[in-house]
């Protein structure tokens, strides 16, 4: 799986957003409340859980109470969309969660 991962993930940030990825988009980001929102632009931005940590000057189990619920959300967004949570399984999460945060950005 994680090869399947590694050969799909470069691929995907590089296709032209689908009707379905705005779809996930919209549905992923308004489920968010503003400091998960705030911990998707950190992590998008490429920063680690202590990072984050201290920037948002919360504790460390607040930072990764925020992860698990944005992959959470993710994938709830991908199995409204696709009937399924298959897709969630073969793509780097934090990658795509990066390129629905760009393709939100360009609507």
């Amino acid at each position: 799986m994680d090869t399947v991962k590694q050969s799909i993930t470069p691929r995907v940030s590089l296709l032209k957003p689908t009707n379905k990825e705005y779809l996930i988009a919209g549905i992923f980001l308004s489920s968010l409340t503003l400091r998960e929102y705030e911990t998707l632009i950190l992590i998008t931005d490429g920063f680690s859980n202590s990072m984050i940590h201290e920037i948002m000057q919360i504790e460390q189990k607040t930072v990764e109470r925020h992860i698990s619920e944005l992959y959470s959300k993710l994938k709830g967004a991908i199995y409204t969309s696709e009937g399924s949570t298959e897709f969630y399984g073969m793509v780097n999460q934090k990658t795509y969660m990066a390129r629905l945060v760009n393709i939100a950005a360009e609507a």
